[in-house]
């Protein structure tokens, strides 16, 4: 389904996508609604949405699979961007490459 998405998105179209998955929302969307209570709360690009891990984590919101991995890098050393959403990024940013 996401890749059918994926390709109405590239010819033009808006998809609205709702889910709990943000590795989903990371890898599909441009900006994010975060509604909490019925209530919209933020409408941000994914990239800012996810800078806020504090704000994320007390809406109970988990963040990425890969967001979760460049906060773990960070904190023993690393300075990585959090707003990559590429395998391939992140391993540049690392130091590497994706070898598939």
């Amino acid at each position: 389904m996401m890749a059918l998405f994926k390709k109405i998105h590239q010819q033009g179209k808006t998809i609205i996508l709702v889910t709990h998955d943000m590795n989903h929302v990371l890898n599909y969307c441009d900006d994010a609604v975060i509604m909490n209570e019925g209530k919209i709360v933020r409408h941000k690009p994914v990239q800012e949405i996810f800078e806020d891990q504090e704000y994320l984590t007390s809406l109970s919101i988990d963040m990425p699979l890969m967001t979760k991995m460049i906060i773990e890098l960070n904190q023993h050393g690393y300075h990585i961007n959090p707003a990559i959403k590429d395998i391939h990024e992140l391993c540049q940013a690392i130091g590497g490459e994706l070898r598939e």
